[in-house]
This record gives C-alpha cells, sequence and structure tokens, in this order.
C-alpha cells in the first residue's frame, strides 16, 4: 500500500470515528473516572514517584482481544446460526483491556467510547463495509473492560440478519485512545489531576478470527427397518435442507452414515452427496445391534451458501 492511500485511510478513519460518536443514550452514565477505591496500574510508560503523589504518562493504546455476535445482548461467539426467518436483535461486542489509564477521552462523545471498529462483511463475492461503535460498559481503568454497540448488520440500518444469507465478516482496524496522556494520583490511589489524550490511533484488527453467518440446516432420516436379520441390510434415505429466505430449499451437501455400537464413538461407516433435490441413500449391512445417524458438516466456505453443520436423530436399529 503506497504512503497516500495509508494518508488516505487514516484521514477517512479520524472521520469516521469522531462522526461515530452520537449523543450519549438517555438511559446511559458515564462510568466513574477512577475506581472509588483507589487503583495504581502497572502497564504504564514513565511513573514519577513525588513526595505525596504519583505522576503517570500513558503512551499505551488499548488492546481489542476479541470480537464475537450477541443476540438480545446475550453473548453468542463467532458463529451464528440463521433460520428462513432470519435473526433479529444481533450485535457484536469487543472485548478491550488497558493496562494504563483506561478507553476512550473526554472528547468522545459519549465519553466513555472505545472507539470505532471497522469491519468488511463479505456476502458471495461483495464486501460491504461497516463500521460500529463500541461502547463502555464498566469501570474505565479495568484491566477487564468490556464494550459492546449494535452491529449494522449486512448493509442494513437495523440490527437484523435476514434469513437465506452466508456471510463472513472480517474485522479490519479499529479506532481508538487512552483515557488520558497524563495523569497524577494521590498516596492513595485516587486521580487528583489528568490530561486528555488529545488524538486517537488506528490499529490494526485483521489478525482477530472472522465472525462467520451460516445458514441453518435440517437433515432428516427414514429406515426402511428397524428390527432386521443379523447379516441383512437395510437402507438409511436421507433429506438435507438449508434455510432460505422464509423457506427451507434443498441442499446437495456431502452426508455421512454414521453408527455407534454399545458406547463406543461414533463412526463414518459411508460418505455421499445428496442430489440437487437434496436426496440421499444409503445401504449397510446390520451385523449386530447399533444405533445410526446421518451427519452432514456444513460448509463456512460457501459465501453466501455457507451453511452450518447439522445431525439426523439417532435411531436404534436391532439385529434378531
Amino acid at each position: 500500500m503506497s504512503s497516500r492511500n495509508r494518508r488516505l485511510i487514516a484521514a477517512v478513519s479520524v472521520a469516521a470515528a469522531i462522526g461515530l460518536m452520537s449523543a450519549l443514550p438517555a438511559a446511559a452514565m458515564p462510568p466513574n473516572p477512577w475506581a472509588p477505591e483507589g487503583y495504581f496500574p502497572t502497564g504504564c510508560g514513565a511513573v514519577v514517584l513525588n513526595p505525596s503523589s504519583v505522576s503517570y504518562t500513558d503512551a499505551t493504546i488499548p488492546t481489542l482481544e476479541s470480537v464475537e455476535f450477541t443476540v438480545n445482548g446475550v453473548r453468542s461467539g463467532r458463529t451464528l446460526v440463521v433460520g428462513p426467518n432470519g435473526r433479529s436483535n444481533v450485535g457484536v461486542v469487543g472485548r478491550v483491556t488497558s493496562r494504563c489509564s483506561g478507553i476512550g477521552p473526554s472528547w468522545f462523545t459519549p465519553s466513555y467510547s472505545a472507539g470505532g471498529l471497522y469491519l468488511r462483511t463479505s456476502v458471495d463475492t461483495t464486501n460491504l463495509p461497516e463500521i460500529v461503535q463500541l461502547t463502555h460498559t464498566g469501570p474505565v481503568n479495568s484491566w477487564n473492560d468490556y464494550f459492546e454497540a449494535p452491529y449494522l448488520s449486512l448493509g442494513s440500518s437495523t440490527p437484523t440478519i435476514p434469513g437465506g444469507l452466508g456471510a463472513r465478516i472480517q474485522p479490519l482496524f479499529w479506532l481508538t485512545a487512552s483515557r488520558y496522556s497524563a495523569f497524577e494520583l494521590d498516596l492513595d490511589g485516587q486521580l487528583i489531576a489528568h490530561t486528555d489524550t488529545s488524538s486517537i490511533s488506528s490499529v490494526s484488527a485483521s489478525t482477530l478470527p472472522a465472525l462467520q453467518v451460516l445458514r441453518q440446516t435440517l437433515l432428516s432420516a427414514t429406515y426402511s427397518s428397524r428390527s432386521v436379520t443379523a447379516g441383512r441390510s437395510i437402507t438409511v434415505s436421507g433429506f438435507l435442507r438449508m434455510a432460505g429466505s422464509g423457506v427451507w430449499t434443498p441442499l446437495n451437501g456431502r452426508v455421512s452414515l454414521q453408527r455407534k455400537i454399545g458406547t463406543a464413538a461414533w463412526k463414518s461407516i459411508a460418505s455421499k452427496t445428496a442430489s440437487n433435490a437434496g436426496r440421499v441413500a444409503f445401504s449397510t449391512v446390520v451385523s449386530r445391534s447399533a444405533s445410526y445417524r446421518l451427519v452432514y458438516g456444513g460448509n463456512s466456505a460457501a459465501g453466501l451458501r455457507a451453511a452450518a453443520a447439522s445431525n439426523s436423530a439417532p435411531v436404534s436399529v436391532v439385529a434378531r
């Protein structure tokens, strides 16, 4: 990347971050400027011990350690399975840590914002850029601060992911700043003076794992018999479907027939690709009583058709 492009990205990033800092939500209150019980950070730069105070210089940049989905405010991991009717109230939460003065200077609006996170959403061959605001929910100087915000999902202005859509969401970079560039504590660890940070930093987030939206799948199975003479064969037929937009559609994915004898682990004994109609069938010899099921392993690399794994319900087959 040329130096001109780097400067352009930096300029756009700063403008986007400032634009993201909207008015403080009516029901929200900024966190305390320092821990009420006092706090002496250990991850700062220069520290000067004065006769009655301690002076700190904070040259650190807060760290974005992880990003994951939320649904209705509940943390939901890096993979989101979406059925035909979609998923609403979807958000993104990031774990942000600061080893010194905290995160988000007072000139951010709201003042407890951690900054802006830039995401690239890949839907099939289309890339949709998104910027989300990471908003503070914990004490500013805690080493395990958490921040969260609505996720403007897949190009929409509402936090809803529609059915029939697979997508890969990669964090690219985020914009943040330490709360103070310098501050002073009394000998009880109470804040007595500070200088707000005057600029923000653009930090790469591309090393973080991507978030994945997968279309839900259903795999059903029917058996020609559930009781058979030992040494005879049965036929196990399957029907594989995946979530479309408001409907279930056939899926020609790779399906395995698995067998479990007693308390042993499940073992794949055959594998086939379902037809375009989602149909698959296996013939297997039953030498002893066992449980059987069909398994679809999913496909997260299929772009718009990225699909989640699914199993049919296990069925016991008795060998007489």
